[in-house]
């Protein structure tokens, strides 16, 4: 079927004196201009034909039709030419003229439906820019028409000056009409939310009027001014700073207001300990006879996004807010209170308090926590909620009473709320029986500290056959908690639990088998002290082959987990385990253990394995050494990782140590073998040396030195030390060995006590004047040797910080930078006051200096973010700074007949976006999100592709953490994504490596977008909308996309 003829058929069905046929006419037609945006592209006569009839059903006497035709012309006007755009805003202007007073309603309706797609063509608003006289200065008089309901308000810059000062301050004065006020209030919001350049210089003229306004004594002006300050709030958030406090007192004024509640807070707490007297208030009650809930609503949302945008702010304004969010909960108002607790949640979630929240203030108000919030008025509230039986009406507000205390009890520490659990412990294991599938699951959530009654719970849930997934899934999880938080509970409970989760996962349903996802649930800690006794014999044979799916690297942690599990298994049933793993498991093992992935926890998980697998048998060491060494000489030089294998290797010999003598004088000969075999062989030696990197073999010779060095300190240290005196070509190689010696290795303290004044002297003369690689690893050990003895040594390096050698600062800093290393808090004091200091190198005229602190302060950030959260006012303009492109360290280099450009400060600044990344995740609550913001969007244009994927990463987790905010920042972010998703160009000169590089960045923006996707469907954003679902129709990233915002 042509389109022509499709198009004519939908007409003639437009046409039909049916109404019905007519209101599918106009559906079909908005669906088919959905699925295929070209169909009147080359026929210009069924495109007039179709405008035409859609114009003419404006007019129709049905309104679902009139209703109909105006939602298509939402969809016309994005496809339609620009004549035949005109022709619409002609005729609808017309309509608006006439004497129809329904067809003046409707006329208008549908012009807003057009401007409302002013962001995202920009066609029709150089059109609308263009009609004489201008929209605005039409639209301007029907402020003061005694009909509200034809108020369009259209915001065009020229002319914004003229509207405010003749119809928004006049009408913003205690005295103005009472009509013209509510019109104006609402013309603020929708100019609050879609000009915000516009409006921001001027709200310190319109903010105060506005509050003013909200004290007036009439419901709908109230509600609408309510609705201004959320709009300025989201989209002006720096400009409306000054206010945060008064708006925050009118909010909290009116989350309160009741005109039907007279009680006081006596009332309250007798209304509290009567549940009869709430029961047959919720009875009686009924919104449909009061619409004060709608001035509570918005009240709720004017706190919520004070909430969601001014992190900066909570500690401040939580102990105002969160008792008025909790102590109107208990009455009967429908979502209001579901609503609250939601955004208390979102406050305990993403922005939890510190552990270093003012802890003098517990001691003046026993009933809150260090931070403010009232334990006591929490645990009263969702007592009286969760005593009520959920039903249709009131399980939005049991699911999200259970959401918050499940977040509570996450984020704060256990002595808090313990006192509380007396009185809330009943009403939570009566929801744990609830029929409502999410009301138990997030009761299993919040379950903690009654361990036999969620025992029980969770054991009939898993038993019973019409379980909801959910609830299965949530009762699961919780006996996996039991298991290392109750196991005198679970041990006496003769394994139901197994029984229970067995009959559901295993065919032959024996209680020592488990599904494939269970084995992951299980701690160390409570594996073992639940088998104290011995592991049943049945057990290993049944519960190896399940753990062998997760010896894959595709999943590091469930690796870790795994091989942390088998280890344990061979330490308290060695007999039974050991054939199992060595039948089955040991080619598996042997295919990891070289692979570069396996690092950290799962590295450590890995040697436990090797210790406790030689320990189950004395034979296998002299079988899992050569395999390990076979197998890493055989895999591609990409997959294999010489250091883990030796590792493993030095492992197996400690644990074995009657092998050690042949293992060394094996690996001493392979030393003249070729290349490979030595490097493998000097590791494994180094690895050796270290209780009786890497590519080049001299590299892999400091390495061996070093660590064989640590076996008598006072003997082979001065010797190394010489080195690094006396001969420049070998120094470098002698400082790696002196860091593996004092920092990679971990000496004791007292062995480094010894030795730090024969290292500290040489250090720091011989990485002055020197290359900075030379520099960085002569900065490592001094950052080590600090932490051994910070009351000599970090006054030392403090002193050298105004030194005026370039090479020095830049030594200390990096020397600072490697203390944050030792997570030890042993010398937080005396770091603490220096910090500042050392941290001021920011603004050093050196680059190199600054980039160097830059990372000093992102290594701070990341380990100990507590030393450094209330200096951050004075730390971030420096860091804010370093993100800016500096035109003056861009130079041009000539390359043959090229030129190329070379921007010095990249470094710096890509370490400074880092630094803004590792903020996000340790110190949210003390960033002020606008100016983080404003200086995240501009790394989405950065020339370097590595800029833009932290940039992408910094959006992704804003939007988990503060979706309020980064949600009023799309319309600025979109542009550049839109860039970075149309890829490369392609030229003549273009190579696969450009082609590669754009793919990534485009995968990169892609997961950015599809988790800030689930934050935009408030329709905050239309031009990002529209970006949204180019995408889920691009057929090259259409169905990732779906994928990576299923999982966002």
């Amino acid at each position: 079927m042509t389109k022509a003829y499709l198009m004519t058929s939908l007409v003639e069905k437009m046409q039909s004196p049916d109404q019905d046929f007519r209101f599918m006419g106009l559906n079909d037609l908005m669906n088919e201009i959905k699925q295929d945006q070209t169909c009147f592209v080359g026929d210009e006569a069924v495109e007039n034909k179709v405008l035409m009839q859609v114009l003419a059903l404006v007019e129709d006497k049905i309104s679902e039709v009139k209703n109909q035709a105006v939602n298509c012309l939402g969809q016309l006007i994005k496809i339609i030419r620009q004549p035949q755009m005109e022709t619409v805003v002609d005729k609808l202007i017309d309509f608006s003229g006439g004497q129809d007073e329904e067809l003046r309603d409707i006329s208008g309706l549908a012009l807003k439906t057009i401007t409302a797609e002013l962001h995202r063509m920009a066609r029709l608003l150089q059109l609308l820019r263009t009609l004489s006289p201008q929209p605005l200065t039409v639209l301007a008089p029907l402020l003061v028409h005694p009909r509200p309901v034809v108020f369009v308000p259209i915001s065009q810059g020229y002319l914004f000056t003229d509207l405010l000062a003749t119809h928004v301050f006049p009408f913003l004065a205690p005295n103005a009409n009472l009509e013209k006020q509510r019109t104006t209030v609402h013309l603020i919001a929708a100019v609050g939310a879609n000009g915000t350049h516009q409006i921001a210089p001027v709200l310190a003229e319109i903010v105060p009027g506005v509050l003013k306004a909200v004290q007036r004594d009439d419901d709908e002006l109230r509600e609408g001014g309510l609705q201004a300050l959320e709009a300025l709030l989201l989209r002006c958030p720096t400009e409306i700073t000054p206010y945060v406090a008064p708006i925050t007192q009118t909010g909290i004024q009116y989350i309160k207001y009741d005109p039907n509640y007279a009680g006081d807070d006596e009332d309250e707490e007798m209304a509290d300990a009567d549940d009869d007297d709430v029961e047959a208030e919720l009875d009686e009650y009924s919104d449909d006879e009061d619409t004060s809930y709608k001035i509570r609503r918005s009240a709720t949302k004017l706190l919520a996004a004070i909430v969601g945008t001014r992190p900066d702010l909570l500690s401040s304004i939580y102990k105002d807010v969160s008792p008025v969010l909790i102590s109107p909960l208990w009455r009967p108002r429908g979502n209001c209170e579901a609503g609250g607790l939601g955004y208390l949640a979102q406050g305990a979630g993403p922005f939890p308090f510190q552990g270093s929240a003012q802890p003098a203030q517990v001691g003046e108000d026993p009933a809150c926590d260090s931070a403010g919030w009232p334990v006591a008025s929490i645990a009263a509230t969702s007592k009286s909620i969760l005593a009520q039986p959920p039903s249709t009406s009131t399980s939005t507000l049991h699911l999200a009473c259970l959401s918050f205390l499940v977040l509570f009890f996450a984020t704060h520490s256990p002595p808090t709320f313990t006192p509380s659990l007396p009185n809330l412990t009943p009403a939570l294991l009566r929801s744990l029986g609830e029929r409502h599938p999410r009301v138990a699951s997030e009761t299993f959530r919040a379950g903690g500290e009654w361990a036999e009654a969620v025992y029980e719970q969770a054991v009939a849930r898993l038993t019973a056959h019409d379980t909801d997934a959910e609830v299965r899934a949530c009762a699961e999880a919780c006996v996996g908690d039991l298991w290392v938080c109750a196991t005198d509970v679970v041990r006496s409970r003769d394994r139901r639990e197994w029984e229970a989760i067995c009959r559901a996962g295993c065919e032959d349903g024996g209680g020592d088998h488990v599904g494939l996802h269970f084995p992951m649930y299980l701690s160390a800690d409570g594996f073992s002290s639940s088998y104290t006794e011995g592991v049943p014999a049945a057990l290993p044979p049944a519960l190896v082959p399940q753990i062998k799916p997760y010896l894959s690297t595709s999943d590091i942690p469930l690796l870790s987990q795994g091989l942390s599990l088998l280890a344990l298994l061979l330490e308290l049933a060695p007999t039974t385990t050991f054939p199992e793993i060595e039948s089955d498991l040991l080619p598996d093992v042997y295919r990891i253990a070289h692979s570069p992935l396996v690092s950290g926890a799962a590295l450590d998980s890995l040697l436990s394995f090797c210790a406790a697998l030689v320990s189950a048998d004395n034979q296998i060491a002299t079988h899992l050494v050569p395999n390990l060494v076979i197998a890493v000489e055989k895999a591609p030089k990409a997959d294999a990782s010489p250091s883990n294998v030796a590792k493993a290797v030095a492992q197996i010999v400690k644990s074995q140590q009657a092998i050690a003598a042949g293992t060394i004088a094996q690996y001493a000969k392979n030393i003249k073998a070729k290349t490979q075999t030595v490097v493998l062989s000097l590791l494994i030696l180094g690895e050796l040396g270290r209780f009786m990197y890497q590519e080049e073999i001299r590299a892999a010779a400091s390495f061996a030195a070093g660590n064989i060095a640590i076996g008598n300190l006072p003997q082979f240290l001065p010797a190394i030390v010489k080195i690094v005196k006396s001969d420049p070509k070998k120094r470098l190689l002698s400082l790696h060995a002196l860091k593996e010696a004092c920092v990679v290795t971990h000496c004791s303290q007292g062995q480094l006590e010894g030795v730090a004044d024969l290292l500290w002297v040489p250090l720091f003369e011989n990485s002055e004047n020197s290359e900075e690689t030379t520099r960085n690893v002569a900065a490592a050990c001094l950052g080590k040797l600090a932490t051994t003895h910070p009351s000599r040594y970090l006054p030392q390096l403090h002193a050298r910080v105004q030194d005026p050698s370039a090479d020095a600062r830049a030594t200390v800093v990096s020397a600072i930078r490697y203390t944050f290393a030792e997570t030890s808090s042993s010398y937080d004091e005396l770091l603490a006051p220096l910090l500042v200091d050392f941290l001021s190198l920011m603004l050093d005229e050196d680059l190199t200096v600054r980039r160097l602190a830059l990372s000093a302060l992102n290594s701070a950030a990341r380990t100990k973010p507590h030393l450094i959260r209330e200096h951050l006012p004075a730390l971030l303009p420096s860091l804010y700074r370093e993100t800016i492109i500096n035109p003056d360290l861009i130079r041009t280099v000539q390359m043959g007949p090229w030129t190329h450009k070379v921007d010095d400060g990249l470094d710096a600044r890509k370490t400074a976006y880092e630094t803004m990344y590792t903020l996000l995740d340790t110190c949210l609550a003390k960033l002020e999100l606008p100016t983080f913001l404003g200086r995240v969007l501009p790394g989405l244009a950065d020339d370097s592709d590595e800029i833009k994927v932290i940039s992408h990463m910094m959006l992704f987790r804003l939007s988990q953490v503060a979706p309020a905010a980064v949600s009023q920042k799309l319309d600025e972010a979109t542009p550049e994504l839109e860039k970075t998703m149309k890829g490369a160009t392609v030229t003549k000169d273009t190579v696969k490596q450009d082609l590669e590089r754009a793919a990534e960045l485009q995968r990169s923006a892609l997961r950015a977008v599809a988790a800030l996707s689930k934050i935009a469907g408030n329709g905050a954003s239309p031009r990002f909308d529209a970006f949204v679902e180019e995408l889920k129709k691009n057929p090259q990233w259409g169905s990732e996309f779906k994928e990576l915002a299923a999982q966002a």
